[in-house]
């Protein structure tokens, strides 16, 4: 029983990929090369978002381990939003990806082009795939 807990703390802290059933070396093709998920409308209809500076510390981080609540990581991630006037859509989908780290910002990357159009999309798509396993 101690071995397995101290197998899956070190599969944790090392972001192992198969928690979520990826594979933590997938093979580099030029078909795995990612696109970005997120429609950015501004970028479109020429408009430029202006954005503020914010230290990558300040940002919450999600690695999608099961010790991780997927809801809080949206909370804090709302007041880093509304604490730096990022009210909108289009900030919050620029902002939000820095947030993944490992095996949650492969799955992010691999939601295909454009996939994600507003703020409400991503965070149902989000909390659908992680609620259940944190």
């Amino acid at each position: 029983m101690e071995e397995r807990r101290r197998k899956r703390e070190n599969e944790e802290k090392q972001g192992n990929d198969t928690l979520f059933g990826g594979n933590p070396n997938p093979p580099e093709t030029e078909e795995s090369t990612f696109k970005f998920p997120i429609h950015d409308r501004g970028e479109y209809m020429d408009e430029k978002i202006k954005m503020k500076n914010i230290l990558p510390s300040l940002l919450p981080n999600f690695y999608g381990m099961a010790s991780e609540d997927p809801n809080s990581l949206l909370f804090k991630f709302g007041i880093v939003c509304r604490t730096y006037g990022y009210t909108d859509d289009a900030h919050r989908l620029q902002l939000f990806p820095a947030t993944l780290k490992a095996t949650t910002l492969r799955w992010f990357m691999g939601l295909g082009e454009h996939s994600v159009t507003d703020w409400d999309d991503m965070r149902k798509i989000f909390l659908k795939t992680y609620q259940p396993y944190c």
